[in-house]
């Protein structure tokens, strides 16, 4: 139950926020995948826990999102908004089942408001080629003064906050750690970014899958 636990925390800090930012910019990336290699390194004190790895990827087309999470033994899970219709679903296969949980948009938005008002300082410009993009290091540096360091290129320029904890973001994040409260780490490493047609039909509901609140989740987890 541990190790379940552990990953509903990472996938809901992954998937919590998202919104949009209004850029001007040559190569702004609107449509289209951007893909990391993820692994995710269980807290210290955690018996029994091992390492995962795997994809995450985030799809892009306008104001609609998706993020597919993909690790190694089996295990995946997606998040779907719409901001046109102001909807956010979590997809998930539970007892046999396929399930679209709706999501509250207000919790959503609400998680990445402590992270706002960061600044990003470059390091020295030191670079590093990593997917066919041009990388540069620097340190993000919250209200608070916490930090973190990171990878980012300004190869592409995004329209819409991809990750909670760096909103309004307009440099795609490349290389990153997230340390959470928990002990949970987790790596991300860029694989790839295709800017290309997608159609509309990857961000709709299977119509087999049941739709069920929050709450009935909560319950469905609890049998």
């Amino acid at each position: 139950m541990a190790r379940f636990r552990i990953l509903a925390v990472f996938l809901f800090s992954l998937f919590a926020c998202v919104n949009n930012t209004k850029v001007t910019a040559q190569k702004l990336f609107t449509e289209g995948f951007i893909t990391y290699k993820i692994v995710m390194d269980p807290p210290a004190n955690q018996e029994g826990l091992v390492q995962y790895s795997g994809t995450y990827t985030i799809t892009l087309k306008g104001n609609k999102v998706k993020k597919e999470l993909k690790l190694e033994n089996g295990f995946q899970t997606t998040l779907v908004i719409n901001y046109d219709a102001k909807t956010a679903f979590s997809l998930k296969h539970i007892a046999d089942k396929d399930v679209a949980i709706e999501m509250d948009m207000d919790k959503l938005m609400q998680r990445g408001k402590k992270y706002e008002g960061f600044v990003l300082k470059t390091k020295n410009n030191a670079t590093q080629n990593i997917a066919s993009v041009k990388a540069e290091e620097g340190t993000i540096i919250y209200s608070d003064k916490s930090s973190v360091d990171i990878f980012f290129t300004k190869d592409w320029t995004l329209a819409t906050t991809i990750f909670e904890r760096f909103p309004n973001m307009r440099e795609l994040p490349v290389k990153f750690t997230n340390a959470n409260d928990d002990g949970l780490t987790i790596h991300f490493s860029l694989q790839s970014i295709e800017a290309r047609p997608v159609e509309n039909a990857s961000f709709t509901i299977p119509a087999h899958a049941k739709v069920i609140s929050s709450k009935e989740y909560e319950q469905l987890k609890g049998e």
